[in-house]
């Protein structure tokens, strides 16, 4: 037997193993950088899927079918650059949006989205009062 050829074979198999490893490790590290810049924005882009969204959704599937579905791909790059802005703005200065909008523009511009912010989710929370009661039936 040729126990040099075996043992450079074996040695070879083992770089390798350990080549492959690195390539995982680097893998890995990619991948959790990756998910890391883009997680905030994946998570908040879903904040508006509340019961009156889904209903509205629902029906317009019902309505244009998928006439409208190549309208997903603009808002969806719209949504989430807003939402990842607004997301690296907080964590960056660790202040909110409407303290950022304040010192930039004012009081009164500020006062004004504030506003229109809260009457917009105000009204959402009106526009959903009447669904509760049917997913609340199988509570109990």
């Amino acid at each position: 037997m040729n126990w040099e050829a075996i043992t450079t074979r074996v040695d070879v198999l083992k770089s390798r193993g350990n080549d492959l490893q690195k390539r995982i490790r680097a893998l890995r590290h990619r991948l959790t950088l990756l998910l890391a810049v883009i997680g905030p924005g994946l998570i908040t882009s879903n904040v508006d899927n509340d019961a009156g969204g889904i209903s509205v959704y629902t029906q317009a599937g019902a309505k244009y079918g998928y006439a409208l579905l190549w309208s997903l791909i603009p808002m969806t790059i719209a949504l989430y650059v807003t939402e990842e802005m607004c997301a690296r703005m907080g964590v960056i200065t660790g202040k909110g949006l409407s303290d950022l909008i304040r010192e930039e523009f004012g009081f009164r511009p500020t006062f004004f989205v504030m506003v229109t912010g809260f009457s917009w989710t105000w009204r959402t929370w009106l526009r959903n009062l009447p669904v509760w009661p049917r997913p609340c039936r199988f509570l109990a």
